[in-house]
């Protein structure tokens, strides 16, 4: 039996595969491209998060530590001056750290004074392994009033 003579037509060329090789490679590399942007982006997300639960157990801890519940008289005209616990609410900052899943965030508190002397305000920053800021809450504390009846 005698060889049949092959044509240019069957088959690929050394060209054609080297070229689906090449767009095949770019593609992938696209794609794997993607997917790491996507696990730095879920990353990031879970310790803004985590940042936010510390900022958020910080006020907690604050409010919880902080009461400052103020006695007034039925007859006073002026809102009454800060009582008992008025002393967490000087000025000043507070550096520490909080452990959340195994992460390490460090934590700035900030306790200022606003125009309205009865209303105290509290700036939690967080951030992680010294890095940007992740997230920054306040919160306002006004002092809770309890009036009572003037003795007759």
């Amino acid at each position: 039996m005698a060889a049949k003579p092959t044509s240019s037509e069957d088959g690929f060329t050394l060209v054609e595969v080297l070229a689906a090789l090449a767009i095949f490679s770019v593609s992938i590399l696209g794609l794997i491209s993607s997917i790491g942007h996507a696990t730095r982006t879920a990353t990031e997300i879970e310790l803004r998060t985590l940042a936010g639960i510390v900022a958020e157990n910080r006020i907690a801890v604050f409010r919880s530590k902080c009461t400052n519940t103020v006695t007034a008289r039925a007859n006073d005209t002026g809102f009454p001056s800060i009582g008992a616990g008025a002393d967490c609410f000087r000025e000043g900052i507070t550096r520490a750290e909080s452990t959340v899943l195994d992460q390490n965030f460090d934590y700035l508190l900030q306790r200022n004074e606003t125009p309205d002397p009865r209303i105290k305000e509290l700036v939690v920053s967080v951030s992680h392994e010294d890095q940007i800021i992740l997230t920054r809450r306040t919160y306002f504390r006004t002092p809770r009033v309890t009036v009572v009846s003037p003795a007759p």
